[in-house]
């Protein structure tokens, strides 16, 4: 789902995100203890109540609701298969939820923001939105694309590069990054992240109009231009595809129709 200004709200986040391939074991929910913040994981082999959960981790259905909230998700639905929770110690729910609650706040005001003042802005909620629940992949992704749509892809690699190590098989995420990327002109570490988004979502046009770019700016004209045609006649009613247009009319000083055909 799109808000405000291409930025992106995650239906999960580091709290919980959809392993890839699903969670495969005997049990309902495996747990594992993280010995050094008295944290478990819960893999969810199957749709669980978030009471089922709670009275599984701590032997009671009352943080159920808490639970939820902590992951992002509607408290009277079941946990999908293939979810996997971070949950926190008993004693630290309170704190968590408080933190969860303040920090919603904050990064429902940046998706206003982002409407209303600007990209700029809004990256100032999403930092303070972060700081309170820096497990929140959805947040640092929404803090990194603020800052790279204000003009700032310097500002903007490290929360983008926490969540493509995060959510590699995320195809946005990698997109993202490989922007800011080009911004700071690693041509090579860019491509290598819209191949990666291409990899993981083959009809992402954004992401190959971006790589045909990058290959450009290093001085591929020819295979550039071959990469756009193919793109454009690939995808004529992509919303990008007018970008794509627009862009090579200006590479090529000729106007695009739809007679281009993909190059053999």
């Amino acid at each position: 789902m799109t808000s405000g200004r291409g930025h992106v709200v995650f239906g999960f986040s580091i709290f919980c995100w959809l392993a890839a391939g699903g969670c495969v074991g005997p049990k309902p929910a495996i747990q594992q203890m993280d010995s050094r913040t008295g944290e478990r994981v819960v893999l969810v082999n199957h749709p669980r109540t978030f009471a089922e959960i709670a009275r599984e981790v701590y032997g009671d259905e009352k943080p159920a609701a808490t639970l939820a909230a902590l992951a992002g998700l509607p408290a009277d639905e079941p946990a999908p298969a293939g979810t996997v929770l971070v949950v926190p110690p008993a004693g630290e729910l309170e704190s968590r939820r408080q933190a969860a609650t303040a920090a919603q706040r904050e990064f429902e005001a940046g998706l206003t923001a982002a409407k209303r003042e600007g990209d700029l802005a809004a990256s100032a909620h999403f930092k303070e939105a972060l700081r309170l629940a820096p497990w929140r992949d959805d947040i640092r992704y929404n803090l990194g694309l603020s800052l790279l749509a204000a003009g700032f892809p310097l500002e903007a690699l490290p929360p983008l590069e926490e969540t493509a190590r995060r959510r590699p098989d995320h195809a946005e995420s990698r997109y993202a990054l490989g922007s800011a990327l080009r911004g700071l002109k690693a041509w090579d570490r860019a491509e290598r992240e819209f191949d990666a988004a291409i990899s993981l979502a083959p009809d992402h046009v954004a992401a190959r109009l971006a790589l045909a770019r990058t290959h450009w700016d290093q001085g591929d004209t020819e295979g550039a231009t071959a990469e756009v045609r193919d793109l454009i006649a690939r995808y004529p009613d992509d919303p990008v595809t007018k970008t794509a247009r627009q862009w090579l009319a200006r590479a090529t000083d000729q106007k695009v129709g739809a007679s281009i055909r993909p190059q053999p």
